[in-house]
């Protein structure tokens, strides 16, 4: 039986689950040559591996799982990243199955907020504040919406001029 994104089979008293994608599925996932960053490009693959790991019951589900991850990710995805992706996603999994403990978040004493103006003046900037103090954390906010700018909330009509 097929629910959502996972196939389910009852054999006698156990019930098993895997990754379920129907056969119209055309593999079409975002192209690893389009302009956005690559950190989007990467969450992508990691995601689907994910997805496939969460998706299944026991290692055999996972490894038919990981497989039709692979042979769509591999369409346009180069082998190596496809390859260190599944490997890190099944380290992550191990790591947990060893050892799960819960993340506690950090709280820092002091918090920068900064205009957002792209990707690597963000990277640049946080490792520079942490080369400094580690207790400092820099939040990158967006400004002002064209929504924002168009759209009042005040009760009073503005005058024209």
């Amino acid at each position: 039986m097929s629910y959502l994104d996972l196939s389910v089979r009852v054999c006698g008293s156990v019930v098993e689950w895997q990754l379920f994608m129907k056969d119209s599925h055309g593999g079409v996932h975002l192209s690893y040559c389009s302009s956005l960053p690559m950190s989007v490009k990467k969450a992508v693959a990691e995601n689907q591996y994910r997805r496939a790991s969460n998706n299944s019951s026991n290692a055999d589900a996972r490894s038919k799982s990981n497989a039709k991850i692979s042979s769509l990710m591999e369409n346009d995805y180069p082998a190596d990243v496809v390859r260190s992706t599944e490997q890190r996603q099944r380290r992550r999994r191990q790591q947990q199955q060893q050892c799960p403990k819960p993340k506690e978040k950090k709280k820092f004493e002091r918090v920068i907020r900064l205009p957002f103006v792209n990707d690597s003046v963000r990277r640049d900037v946080r490792r520079t504040v942490q080369s400094y103090s580690q207790d400092v954390n820099v939040v990158f906010t967006s400004g002002a919406s064209l929504r924002d700018v168009l759209v009042s909330s005040s009760f009073v009509k503005p005058v024209c001029p």
